[in-house]
């Protein structure tokens, strides 16, 4: 299921605190944000050093960016998952239950949701002025 290989392939119930614990932290859904939004600069920057005419509209910028979330979305999940089973393989099921309280707690679901806007802040930050630098190098050249 999760592409894991070898002899001790992980029990079914861990399978299931793993995927619960990833669906809870939001773990692939951030990173695949994360990505949509590095493509969608790297477009932008590109994009706003062609001649006005053949810029890309923002209709057409959201569409890369869905594209983007469509097709990374089942793949970044399986990496999480699998991530997760090996960053996690020392905890046994009674701790990642605990783990899994707190994450549903609405501290926890605060928690999640602060580093995720933080992160994708950040990102967005970093994602302007790649385009804005984009941009200024192509307009150089």
């Amino acid at each position: 299921v999760l592409g894991l290989k070898g002899k001790n392939p992980p029990a079914e119930s861990r399978v299931i605190l793993i995927a619960r614990l990833e669906r809870i932290t939001l773990s692939s859904a951030l990173a695949v944000e994360m990505t949509a939004a590095m493509v969608e600069a790297m477009f932008r920057g590109l994009s706003a050093a062609r001649p006005e005419d053949e810029a890309l509209t923002e209709q057409q910028l959201m569409g890369i960016s869905d594209q983007v979330r469509q097709r990374l979305a089942p793949r970044m999940l399986q990496v999480s998952l699998i991530t997760m089973h090996y960053t996690y393989r020392e905890l046994g099921d009674e701790e990642l239950e605990q783990a899994l309280a707190f994450y549903a707690s609405d501290l926890g679901q605060w928690y999640v949701q602060a580093m995720a806007a933080a992160f994708l802040g950040a990102l967005s930050d970093s994602m302007e002025r790649a385009a804005a630098d984009i941009h200024e190098k192509f307009n150089e050249a």
